[in-house]
């Protein structure tokens, strides 16, 4: 499918991977919409984007905690004409910590912004793709969504349901003409790590990777129509020895790395 001139919205685009899959698909020809809660940080981006790339860059700062958020938006980009080619459900962010000593109004927040809006835009958006000219639907997934993780239990869960949505909706959506592609981050050197409260580690040295490597891995296997990638294969070859063990196993060897950071 042709991708030049074409309109992607991509969510959470204010830092980090957001930010960088923009910024691909503005090299590859793309004019994107960012949406974001932060307008300062779009407004840069989009004359960065408008600046190097010779492509249109639309603003959208809106929360997507909000009831209604993905059908507004779908009918914001509609009464500007713009017809969106690409969906990029990036926005999200963690929770590190034992569970029960989370805040539940946090845990609803975790919630709403990395399930029920990624679930809402993706019905919204890919509805009107599959009734028209097709398209392509990019979920920022995690390795965390493959094995339950302990200290990110609920986010971990969160990505899970990503992760199994996003699968199963590329079948159902492959014959009307829109590819469906999860991407699998492992550690990435973005924000993530202040918001979620968690202090870099000896294996995240190791296995972390730049959002920018990341952003062009899934934008690729987008584009290839790829079901699901894993950023890196550092993240490959840990998740291919994680499943030597059995899942109960997984979880508590990470328990044990985790429970006294």
């Amino acid at each position: 499918m042709k991708i030049i001139d074409q309109w992607a919205l991509v969510t959470g685009a204010s830092s980090g991977i957001g930010a960088d899959i923009a910024r691909e698909l503005a090299r590859r020809g793309m004019n994107v919409v960012l949406v974001a809660r932060r307008q300062d940080r779009l407004d840069e981006l989009a004359i960065e984007l408008r600046r190097d790339h010779s492509v249109q860059a639309d603003t959208d700062a809106c929360d997507l905690q909000d009831e209604g958020a993905a059908a507004a938006l779908l009918q914001r980009t509609q009464a500007r004409g713009r017809h969106i080619h690409v969906l990029v459900n990036n926005a999200g962010f963690g929770l590190h910590g034992n569970f029960i000593d989370q805040d539940t109004a946090d845990l609803r927040q975790l919630i709403q912004v990395n399930v029920i809006a990624l679930m809402e835009l993706t019905h919204a958006f890919g509805k009107v793709m599959a009734e028209h000219d097709g398209g392509y639907i990019l979920q920022v997934a995690s390795i965390a969504g493959v094995n339950p993780l302990p200290s990110y239990a609920a986010y971990a869960a969160t990505k899970a349901f990503v992760l199994s949505l996003s699968e199963a909706i590329a079948h159902e959506l492959g014959d009307r003409k829109v590819a469906v592609t999860a991407l699998l981050p492992g550690v990435t050197w973005t924000e993530f790590f202040d918001v979620s409260g968690q202090k870099p580690t000896t294996y995240s040295r190791i296995f972390g990777m730049s959002s920018p490597d990341v952003a062009r891995i899934g934008v690729k296997a987008m584009l290839a129509e790829r079901h699901s990638v894993i950023a890196g294969w550092r993240n490959w070859f840990a998740i291919g020895l994680a499943r030597v063990f059995p899942r109960h196993v997984r979880a508590w060897l990470t328990w044990q790395v985790n429970k006294n950071r």
